[in-house]
């Protein structure tokens, strides 16, 4: 759904849809055409569900909220977040990243709260280390009668405004080894990441229905 270089993920269903992700400050301008033109409204989104606090990801945030009266979901520190717009300073990235547009009507979730609507069930997973606030989120699709794990893998990198180290923050690496070992542990049969080239090549359309048809 959205630009090059960041994700964005529509889950559907004939009750209300969810979207992952917002992408930059411009993603709307791209989403908003691309779910329309897959024959769905932006009316219908229900909640947008958000992987971590940076700009890159939540940038169009308040467009597509208020484009669709959704509300906007997250852990509570990422909530905190976007509700003001602007980056905690307990951000590695601190200092280093771009201001948003603050979203309006949010929805704050616990590690293992299901989002739902209509059929649909969404999982948060807690995944702090790159931002406090981090959040993956696992559904299971199904098509042609098979069901596939999905995961929504939130950004795991450590990666630090200038001057930031890491090893003087010892309670953040220690968050970082929870959310690999907490990753490792999800079911999946297809990983979409933040940024998609941090799962390796996107699989083409055929591929997906193949591992799809393989599931039992």
């Amino acid at each position: 759904m959205a630009p090059k270089g960041v994700s964005s993920v529509l889950i559907t269903s004939p009750a209300g849809h969810i979207l992952i992700d917002a992408g930059t400050a411009k993603s709307h301008e791209q989403i908003i055409p691309h779910i329309r033109q897959l024959g769905f409204k932006v009316e219908d989104i229900k909640y947008i569900l958000t992987s971590h606090e940076h700009h890159d990801h939540v940038g169009s945030i308040a467009e597509l909220q208020r484009a669709s009266g959704a509300v906007v979901v997250g852990s509570a520190l990422s909530v905190a977040v976007i509700k003001t717009g602007e980056a905690s300073k307990d951000d590695p990235q601190f200092g280093d990243l771009s201001k948003f547009a603050p979203a309006a009507a949010t929805r704050v979730v616990g590690y293992g709260e299901v989002v739902t609507v209509g059929p649909l069930s969404v999982t948060a997973h807690y995944t702090p280390g790159h931002t406090p606030g981090g959040v993956s989120w696992t559904w299971q699709s199904a098509e042609g009668g098979r069901t596939a794990n999905m995961v929504y893998g939130d950004s795991i990198t450590a990666y630090g405004a200038p001057g930031y180290k890491f090893s003087a923050h010892p309670e953040v690496l220690a968050s970082l080894r929870n959310t690999f070992a907490r990753v490792a542990a999800l079911k999946c049969d297809i990983l979409v990441t933040a940024h998609p080239e941090a799962g390796g090549p996107v699989a083409p359309r055929r591929e997906t229905r193949a591992a799809l048809a393989m599931q039992r």
